[in-house]
C-alpha cells in the first residue's frame, strides 16, 4: 500500500495534537500565576506561556510565511493568559496546518523558496513540516 506525503504528515500532525493535548491537560493544573511565571530554567521565552507561544510562532514563521507565503506575523506572548487562550492559539495554528496540508503537500512540491534574514533560501515542504 502506498501512503501519500500528505497522508503521512497528517498522521504525524494527529500524533503531535494528541501528545499536545496532555501537555495542554497538565497546563490546565498550573495556577493562572504558575502558568505565567517566568524563569531562568524554561529555555525560549522563559515561561511555560511563553513557550507554547514561542512553539505556535514557528508554525506561523515556517508554515504560514514560509511554506504559503502569508504575511501573517508572530502572536505576542502577553495576550495569552490561560490555556484556554493557548488552546485557541492552537486551534489556529491547527487551521494552517490543514491548509498547508492541502496546497501544498497534496501537490508534493518538492521545493520552496522563500527569505529569511534578507536572504534567499530553498527547502523541501517536508523539511518545513517537520522543522516545526
Amino acid at each position: 500500500m502506498e501512503v501519500s506525503l500528505s497522508s503521512y504528515a497528517r498522521q504525524q500532525y494527529t500524533w503531535v495534537k494528541d501528545a499536545r493535548k496532555v501537555m495542554f491537560d497538565f497546563c490546565g493544573l498550573l495556577s493562572p500565576a504558575e502558568f505565567v511565571r517566568e524563569t531562568e530554567e524554561i529555555g525560549r521565552g522563559g515561561s511555560v506561556r511563553n513557550l507554547l507561544v514561542h512553539n505556535a510562532n514557528t508554525y506561523i514563521g515556517w508554515i504560514a510565511r514560509n511554506a504559503l507565503q502569508t504575511d501573517q506575523f508572530n502572536t505576542e506572548r502577553k495576550k495569552y493568559e490561560s490555556i484556554t487562550d493557548i488552546i485557541a492559539l492552537y486551534n489556529s495554528v491547527d487551521e494552517l496546518m490543514e491548509v498547508f496540508f492541502q496546497k501544498i503537500l497534496e501537490k508534493d512540491i518538492a521545493q520552496l523558496s522563500f527569505s529569511i534574514n534578507n536572504r534567499m533560501e530553498e527547502a523541501h515542504s517536508f523539511k518545513l513540516f517537520t522543522h516545526v
